[in-house]
């Protein structure tokens, strides 16, 4: 007599094709950590500057390619670009778009790849600079449009969304992130709200959307790092950046911006008894921009700041991983010499911590 053969319960049926189902949207449930790449300030040198090799219509062409084969290479779902894209040195109206266009053209490998790129402005996708010494540059018409055009169907779009729609933001499993626009500006006041955020609205992202990780990313330093002056960062309003850095601690999260060209990890406390939790001020504007040497942090009447760690020469990009409850940021980083190469990078560790949803501990730091 032949066996009758098991029926599975229509519940257990059930399950299992949940299982199978969730196995295939979570990252997580089959062990693999959710990837996330920061880069920033791949711009070329200014042309009164000895001319580079590698810069090519604005960009480092060779240095941006690099981290753009590196994502893929790292598996990342997401690369997060700090600003700096092109620089803008002369006064055709197009400039500026042939630059994001370009840079766009080197990421399309990503883009084909359905990996998520969001970019947030730099100044130099807001001013240019046409003479040597002129720091502050001018404002480049119609900039935002511009910046709209190439971007806003590529970047998030949740609600509540910032009044300019420049700034954004993601919650992705265990990880909220959030890009900062901190140019924003109209033709009436182009200076209006620069070196600064949208706090009203950055509150009120985090208050809705806590988790146990949170990345923020913009192009300024809260705190001045070495290179730029606080007058040149978010400390240029003192009291806005207090409040804005305050967020951050209530969130526990952690920072990523550029502007200065070497890698930089600082750890920020409040100067009270006890200090309260410490958050972390990632520097790495090393994916192709003139390197930078740094200087003495300048240091506050509020905040106790102390290098965690420093790299200058090195080209390269910061790794998170977020596996369950930990998340570990490297820093990857490639010598000098890369910008006179052809072909692939070798992007090597040389600084990593690891955090849980309370605190950051170092793991290595390495020398280029």
């Amino acid at each position: 007599m032949k066996e009758r053969p098991h029926r599975v319960p229509f519940s257990t049926q059930l399950l299992i094709l949940f299982a199978v189902l969730s196995a295939g949207l979570c990252p997580g449930a089959q062990g693999e950590p959710f990837r996330i790449v920061v880069a920033g300030d791949g711009r070329a040198d200014y042309p009164w500057n000895p001319p580079r090799s590698c810069d090519h219509e604005g960009i480092n062409e060779t240095v941006v390619r690099a981290i753009s084969n590196a994502v893929l290479k790292e598996n990342a779902a997401i690369l997060l670009w700090t600003g700096d894209i092109a620089n803008v040195n002369d006064t055709k109206e197009d400039t500026l778009k042939k630059g994001l266009e370009k840079w766009r053209g080197i990421m399309e490998p990503l883009y084909s790849k359905n990996v998520k790129v969001w970019p947030v402005r730099g100044n130099h996708e807001v001013y240019r600079y046409l003479r040597q010494g002129d720091l502050d540059g001018e404002p480049i018409p119609n900039a935002t449009a511009v910046w709209k055009e190439l971007f806003s169907g590529t970047l998030p779009n949740n609600a509540p969304t910032s009044d300019d729609n420049l700034s954004f933001y993601s919650v992705e499993g265990s990880a909220l992130i959030i890009g900062l626009d901190q140019y924003n500006g109209d033709q009436s006041d182009p200076l209006r709200r620069k070196h600064s955020v949208n706090q009203q609205w950055l509150d009120q992202v985090l208050n809705q959307n806590k988790k146990p990780f949170t990345f923020v990313y913009g192009h300024e330093a809260a705190f001045m790092a070495g290179r730029h002056n606080d007058d040149d960062t978010l400390a240029a309003d003192a009291a806005a950046r207090n409040l804005f850095w305050q967020s951050l601690v209530n969130a526990k999260a952690l920072y990523f911006c550029g502007h200065d060209h070497f890698y930089d990890r600082m750890s920020v406390v409040r100067r009270t008894s006890p200090p309260g939790p410490e958050v972390f001020q990632i520097t790495a504007g090393t994916a192709g921009a003139p390197f930078y040497a740094a200087g003495q942090y300048a240091g506050s009447a509020l905040w106790k700041q102390e290098r965690a760690a420093h790299l200058e020469n090195v080209y390269g990009y910061m790794l998170i991983e977020v596996d369950g409850e930990k998340a570990t940021i490297t820093f990857k980083g490639h010598g000098p010499s890369c910008c006179d190469k052809t072909g692939e990078a070798t992007f090597a560790a040389m600084d990593q911590m690891v955090c849980d949803s309370s605190s950051c501990k170092t793991v290595s730091c390495q020398s280029p």
